[in-house]
């Protein structure tokens, strides 16, 4: 029996057009999928993934309500690189690659930390609309996956549009999140210790005002989890 037609016209896009690592534009192999495993075993990971909350407290307006910070990446240009596709460039597989590795890190430190559900920030419908999905919730999805983590996909909503937090300055990032986010089902959450998960970390005005309408709602600690902080 002959390749089916599809199959056929692949290889021979392939052949004619092979596909290049996004990072080094060196030729991928069969199992390899948008970057080759060169450049993601080049990816530094940090030897200590945890951080205080406190770090935060000249970043944020007010009391900082998650209790503390996990990142499995270093940040470097490589990592902002497929994280910027992978938000805006319709690469979410990157996603799973990512969560891959944190999934398999954050198994090793369970024993550590007695979580109860891993909790994606949700994005505005228009907003994942327009991006085709939310990378936070294909981070949760996967990671789960790999921790056994349980996911809780939909107790917490965002329930207005917000602009992009990059331009801003801290006094108005704080108002541009503030109440943002609603509980749908509090008794879910309540006396329960959430990872909350986004790509990355940098003021942490997003995640510090998503954690306190979880906190306000029930829950009894609130851990960011990310691929980097910035």
């Amino acid at each position: 029996m002959g390749l089916p037609a599809f199959s056929i016209a692949t290889s021979v896009i392939d052949f004619i057009y092979p596909p290049l690592c996004f990072l080094c534009q060196n030729r991928l192999e069969k199992k390899e999928r948008f970057i080759c495993f060169a450049c993601w075993e080049g990816l530094e990971i940090l030897p200590q993934p945890f951080c205080s909350s406190q770090e935060y407290l000249r970043k944020v307006v007010g009391k900082v309500w998650f209790s503390a910070s996990i990142a499995f990446y270093q940040y470097s240009p490589a990592v902002q690189r497929l994280i910027h596709q992978m938000k805006y460039q319709r690469m979410g597989s990157v996603a799973n690659i990512f969560a891959l590795v944190m999934g398999r890190r954050l198994k090793e430190l369970i024993g550590t930390i007695p979580v109860d559900y891993i909790v994606p920030i949700p994005l505005h419908y228009t907003r994942e609309r327009e991006r085709g999905y939310n990378q936070a919730k294909l981070l949760a999805v996967r990671i789960s996956r790999e921790s056994g983590i349980p996911l809780l996909e939909n107790c917490v909503r965002r329930r207005r549009y917000t602009t992009q937090q990059a331009k801003l300055d801290k006094n108005k990032r704080y108002q541009n999140v503030r109440d943002a986010f609603c509980v749908k089902n509090g008794e879910v959450i309540k006396d329960k210790t959430i990872l909350l998960t986004d790509d990355v970390l940098t003021t942490g005005n997003t995640m510090n005002e998503c954690a306190r309408t979880l906190s306000l709602a029930g829950a009894r600690e609130i851990i960011a989890l990310t691929i980097v902080r910035v």
